[in-house]
């Protein structure tokens, strides 16, 4: 088997090695200071690394994936516009990973709204006093 492919025999084990493959890695390092920071640095990373393996870099190519690129607003603080850019010749998507987790209930509710709700909340909520935006708003409306 090359670098390239991969076999995936029972893909049930290989979404539940994705979805819990950064929560380990983080308890592994430091489990008092897991809660908020360390897991979301792990997803990030994770989601990273990913995105780097699938674009590998190469010396003779323009690299198509740059990481957690640097900008400034007006005021002149710094910051950064995402946590990945991923480059084609004609267009780039932005990549901002998450590790907030919605609940059981909004997810298996009967009635769509609610997890669109959870989602919104979770993933896309406004800067409010001692909170910073999240997702999308995050790269939006970053003053």
């Amino acid at each position: 088997m090359t670098r390239d492919r991969l076999i995936v025999l029972d893909p049930g084990t290989m979404c539940d090695a994705l979805v819990a493959g950064p929560l380990f890695a983080a308890l592994k390092s430091s489990p008092r200071q897991f809660e908020n920071t360390l897991f979301g640095d792990a997803v990030e990373r994770y989601v990273q690394r990913l995105l780097q393996g699938m674009y590998p870099a190469s010396s003779a190519l323009v690299p198509r994936v740059t990481l957690n690129s640097p900008l400034s607003n007006k005021k002149g603080k710094a910051g950064e516009l995402c946590d990945a850019v991923l480059y084609s010749a004609s267009a780039l998507a932005l990549f901002e990973a998450k590790a907030v987790l919605i609940r059981d209930g909004d997810v298996l509710s009967a009635d769509p709204s609610a997890f669109r709700s959870a989602l919104l909340k979770q993933y896309a909520s406004r800067a409010s006093k001692g909170v910073r935006a999240k997702g999308v708003l995050q790269t939006c409306y970053w003053t």
